[in-house]
């Protein structure tokens, strides 16, 4: 039962912020493509992009995993009587997780500003 409340906390707070960072599309395509047309290289924009969804998807993961943490002690704590020991490697795993499926979202949702030039760029600046 724990480890369905914690499936579940990581599955709304993953596609909270997944959805948090689709929001914000346009805007990150138009910065990114700001960066290229100011001499940036793919290679630039793919570090700071790669870092940033990995902080957010760990930081993402690591809310789930709390949350989950918290269901779980209350649970057991006040409805079951009993204790609930805190599992590390859960709490790793939901960071892990969490990056990696921030990641593949943010990246997939840039690619287009990444594959395109400069100059392909600068005429869908609005």
């Amino acid at each position: 039962m724990i480890g369905y409340i914690w499936l579940f906390s990581m599955v709304v707070v993953i596609l909270l912020l997944s959805a948090v960072v689709l929001s914000s599309l346009p805007q990150r395509n138009y910065q990114t493509n700001l960066m290229r047309i100011l001499g940036s290289s793919k290679r630039q924009i793919m570090t700071i992009l790669v870092a940033e969804f990995c902080l957010l998807g760990a930081v993402s993961g690591l809310l789930g995993v709390s949350i989950a943490i918290g269901m779980a002690k209350y649970v057991t704590g006040f409805i079951f009587q009993s204790s609930y020991p805190i599992n590390w490697y859960l709490i790793i795993l939901g960071a892990l997780i969490g990056s990696a499926i921030m990641l593949l979202s943010g990246l997939l949702g840039t690619n287009r500003a990444l594959k395109s030039t400069p100059l392909q760029l600068s005429l869908n600046l609005n």
